[in-house]
């Protein structure tokens, strides 16, 4: 997936997934690791998100999101 004209993302995976329900809210937390090209050098970049949602009927919907960027991965 092209982000800019320099920067393309070719995957992505999850990492440290952590769900936790409370009755109707529920709070996810995860890395994502992602692997691209930034002006054609390889790049990696680890992100750490907090997503928080809210149950309305049978329906989950993300009420909040938040990334941090973690450290530089080391090779």
């Amino acid at each position: 997936r092209r982000i800019r004209d320099s920067i393309v993302i070719d995957s992505f995976r999850l990492e440290d997934v952590k769900i936790n329900i409370y009755d109707d809210a529920a709070v996810a937390t995860f890395v994502v690791h992602t692997f691209g090209k930034n002006k054609s050098l390889l790049t990696e970049r680890r992100t750490r998100f907090n997503d928080t949602w809210i149950r309305r009927g049978k329906d989950w919907r993300a009420v909040a999101s938040q990334g941090t960027r973690l450290t530089p991965v080391e090779n």
